[in-house]
């Protein structure tokens, strides 16, 4: 979709981005155009990896499916909201202006909103006007839709979901991601204690994780799903150990060969060049306490029990930090270093 609407941006998740926005709201509004002008008109339906969410609810397999979308076709698809875990949010919780904190409270008048926007920037042929505004007339604003973007912690009920959850699960399925987004990204450590199956377009490289998938799936994600629902009769093609591949042509195998070849090479030079006392650069992070940026892993530690919280050195060593934390979160944690 990025590439459709010629944003013009390096890397399509910068839409996401949290620093991006700030700078610019508007290549966010004209996907979010897109999503809602669609969603609204009834063009985007539920894919059948929506309905094998419902259809494992069915079969009382399900115990929760965690998404990174914001357009709710999860519960579009029949998906029970208790079964839906929305890790950036969703466009149902409204907005609020960047600036004055003014707030839109329903789905319905955020969509009014951005959809008088997106009328008025195609009559006057001005791409400022898509953004919608605050209505304080002292500010004006842009509104922020209440999801979270890259570069933002994860909600509480998020964190909280997936520390219950990591007791009860057996299974770990990954559809459709790059996990290349944290926190999300590091799921697959989170569950590490499980099977764990990827079901994705293509191979994808988990860097720095403490274990790989035991099998993946490589295809379109509605053909996977319809072969594990018994919907198809395609059967997939064995590639390698615990590799699948469902309907695969010559150029998806080379880009398959040379992905295997690149992650074979960049492990080996890992490898040598593991250097321990080296202090490592990370990605974008900040304190979930007081959002001071943390750039390397010197300058704060992880939460090992709970998923993503990530905490600088000045909030570690008080104590009191330390505590509330372990209160709200009713365990004993014990803070590690921050994983690369």
């Amino acid at each position: 979709m990025v590439q459709e609407l010629r944003l013009g941006l390096s890397d399509p998740q910068e839409v996401f981005d949290i620093e991006c926005f700030r700078e610019t709201q508007i290549p966010f509004y004209k996907i979010a155009n897109k999503i809602l002008i669609e969603g609204e008109s009834g063009k985007r339906e539920p894919t059948k990896v929506h309905k094998f969410m419902k259809q494992l609810e069915n079969e009382k397999r399900l115990l929760r499916c965690y998404t990174q979308n914001i357009d709710g076709l999860e519960e579009a698809a029949g998906t029970s909201k208790k079964f839906v875990k929305y890790c950036h949010g969703s466009f149902s919780a409204g907005a609020k202006c960047l600036l004055c904190k003014f707030k839109v409270k329903s789905r319905e008048e955020f969509i009014r909103r951005v959809l008088n926007a997106s009328t008025a920037s195609i009559k006057h042929n001005d791409d400022s006007l898509i953004v919608p505004r605050c209505s304080n007339p002292e500010c004006q604003g842009p509104l922020k839709p209440n999801i979270t973007f890259f570069g933002e912690k994860i909600s509480n009920n998020i964190a909280k979901s997936l520390l219950s959850d990591q007791k009860k699960v057996d299974l770990l399925l990954v559809i459709g991601t790059s996990l290349k987004v944290s926190p999300m990204k590091n799921i697959i450590d989170y569950f590490n204690h499980v099977p764990q199956i990827l079901i994705n377009k293509e191979h994808v490289r988990v860097e720095k994780s403490s274990r790989k998938f035991d099998f993946e799936l490589l295809g379109k994600a509605d053909d996977v799903v319809g072969y594990l629902s018994k919907n198809a009769s395609v059967p997939p093609l064995p590639y390698g150990p615990g590799m699948y591949t469902f309907d695969f042509n010559q150029n998806d195998f080379q880009r398959l060969k040379i992905a295997l070849e690149k992650e074979r090479l960049a492990e080996t030079k890992r490898q040598k060049n593991d250097v321990k006392d080296e202090v490592v650069a990370i990605e974008k992070i900040s304190c979930d306490l007081c959002s001071r940026s943390i750039s390397n892993v010197n300058e704060g530690f992880s939460c090992s029990i709970c998923f993503g919280f990530d905490i600088c050195l000045e909030c570690y060593r008080n104590s009191q930090n330390l505590e509330q934390h372990k209160k709200e979160y009713g365990s004993e944690h014990i803070f590690i270093d921050l994983k690369i």
